[in-house]
Order: structure tokens, then C-alpha cells, then sequence
């Protein structure tokens, strides 16, 4: 649910997104571990890892895109995240 949040991004979306991040609900390592299973009609990963960024900064929560899937590379499997990690 939080990864089509993102992928819609209104206004609406960004609230209930940030309002779950600040509960607690769910994490931007694990929705950032989880785009390289984003459908191709999805905005591209490196906007996808922007979106992130911008959650983070507005929650004031740590979050590092250095270990992401690459924008070019959405085949990079969940297991290799983990391993860059």
C-alpha cells in the first residue's frame, strides 16, 4: 500500500505516508528495498528514491540512497539490496 502511495504522490498520499512513517507503520529501507518489484508503468527508480528522500527530510528520519536499486536497474533483486547493505 505505501509503495502505490508513492507511486501516486498527491498531496493526500504524501500525508498518509508521512503520518505511517512517523507511527512507525512501515520504513523507507524496506519501501526502498522493495522498488526493483515496481511495474514498468511506475515513475522510474530514481524518482521513486527522490520521493523517498523528500519523506525522509519532511519526517527528519535518516535515509540513505546509496543503497538502493540503481534508476537503470530495476532487475537488482531484493537479496543483492541486502547484501549491499
Amino acid at each position: 500500500m505505501a509503495l502505490a502511495k508513492l507511486v501516486a504522490w498527491r498531496e493526500k498520499d504524501r500525508d498518509w505516508l508521512q503520518s505511517g512513517l512517523k507511527a512507525g507503520l512501515f520504513s523507507l529501507t524496506e519501501m526502498q528495498s522493495r522498488l526493483d518489484r515496481m511495474p514498468k508503468s511506475a515513475p522510474d527508480g530514481s524518482e521513486l528514491l527522490r520521493r523517498l528522500s523528500v519523506l525522509a527530510a519532511t519526517c527528519r528520519l535518516e535515509f540513505d540512497r546509496g543503497h538502493a536499486c540503481s534508476p537503470t536497474s530495476r532487475s537488482m533483486t531484493h537479496h543483492d539490496t541486502e547484501t549491499r547493505n
